[in-house]
């Protein structure tokens, strides 16, 4: 199944098929992405008229939305519908909000350090030593996934109350059916919101941790106990799955084309490399904004209600602002746009890079003991993430290698 978020963008961009300006129609945003270079010669703002919905493909149109002072345009009601207790329509409050997220989220980058953190040094073993060995396995599924899950459930209290049958320092805990289960979550996030709801309406209290960061939060509205689930489903699933599909990229990267760094860390080449990867492979192609007053937006005018589709993947690769766009190279000038920009920024920019070095140190004294099983990179759209996944042999020795 797909995820409640994927089903909501599906029936956005299905209502008809998309009448661009060129020849040809597109059936989903996904296909707008992968044929994105068709648009470059076109107008700024590409009219959908079936779906009266514009799209924006060009380096500087993007960056533009993003950083755009004209309040008429705003956070998307995609975004709304989806977490309307961390998103608002008013840029000052979603401010506050991206600040208290920034500071409950710092973990991720700084305990899941696995040299300085008991606990991830625990859970990290605790799966390696798991892992099926001499077989096919994504270690996706089998090692980052729950790496990032777990410790954002034992953060915030919830491995030891709502998901206790995952917690690996249970003597019930196992391995076989928490991969199972996690697996079914990022398939399906709302499996994830169900056992939240179940858990609070059988009168579970909601963990200390939560309701401080839910304190910290500004809404237009009291919060209500209803809300919670879906709030604490869509913040899992935003810091999971995107930043399990960049580090997927990331470990396939430099295990397969720069294995000099695993012998030399070299953490400002590092650094350029994470950039590159986040702008040819944006985690979150596409992003939306709605004209929330009727405006003129480069000569354009739009009315209150209108769709812009930000194609991020597109800018990223504009010709005319990344000289040879496929290629990786170190030292680019210009910035790539996947954490977004202005009041909505990506609160992950702060976070990504140093994800990305921690999980470096728990895989690069391993790299004799994976063998990929696939050259190139193999990427899938699910759950509107652009992802990649790893298919390796683990061995528990040299052996094989």
């Amino acid at each position: 199944m797909v995820n409640e978020l994927y089903h909501k963008l599906k029936s956005f961009f299905l209502k008809s098929k998309m009448e661009a300006k060129i020849d040809g129609d597109f059936n989903s945003a996904e296909e707008i992405h992968l044929s994105s270079t068709d648009f470059y010669e076109e107008n700024d703002l590409v009219y959908f008229k079936n779906l009266n919905a514009y799209g924006a493909f060009k380096y500087p149109i993007v960056k533009q939305l993003f950083n755009s002072e004209n309040e008429s345009i705003g956070v998307s009601n995609v975004a709304l519908e989806i977490n309307d207790i961390y998103f608002s329509k008013n840029e000052d409050i979603h401010k506050m909000n991206k600040k208290a997220a920034i500071l409950h989220l710092t973990f991720l980058s700084s305990k899941l350090h696995y040299l300085n953190n008991d606990y991830t040094h625990f859970l990290f073993n605790k799966f390696l030593t798991n892992l099926p060995t001499k077989k096919e396995i994504n270690l996706v599924d089998f090692l980052v996934n729950p790496l990032v899950l777990i410790n954002i459930l034992k953060e915030y209290d919830l491995l030891d109350t709502i998901f206790q049958d995952l917690n690996p320092e249970n003597d019930s805990f196992s391995f076989d059916y928490a991969i199972n289960k996690i697996k079914e979550y990022f398939e399906d996030t709302s499996k994830l919101e169900s056992v939240i709801k179940k858990f609070l309406e059988q009168g579970g209290i909601i963990p200390a941790k939560m309701i401080d960061f839910l304190n910290d939060l500004e809404t237009e509205n009291p919060i209500e106990i209803a809300q919670l689930p879906n709030f604490f489903k869509s913040i899992i699933f935003v810091a999971v799955e995107t930043t399990s599909s960049f580090l997927s990229n990331f470990i396939f990267t430099i295990f397969q084309k720069y294995p000099e760094f695993l012998l030399n860390k070299d953490v400002e080449k590092l650094h350029q490399l994470s950039n590159e990867l986040l702008r040819i492979n944006p985690p979150v192609p596409f992003i939306f904004r709605t004209v929330w007053e009727d405006t003129v937006f480069n000569d354009v005018h739009l009315k209150k209600g209108d769709q812009l589709i930000l194609f991020v993947g597109s800018a990223n690769m504009d010709p005319n602002y990344f000289d040879e766009p496929d290629l990786i190279k170190f030292n680019r000038n210009n910035k790539h746009l996947s954490f977004g920009g202005g009041a909505y920024t990506c609160i992950g920019r702060f976070a990504s890079f140093r994800m990305a070095l921690n999980i470096f140190d728990y895989l690069a004294p391993l790299s004799n003991n994976f063998s990929f099983l696939e050259k190139k990179p193999r990427f899938y759209f699910q759950n509107a993430i652009l992802k990649i996944p790893l298919n390796i042999k683990y061995y528990d020795s040299f052996e094989g290698n």
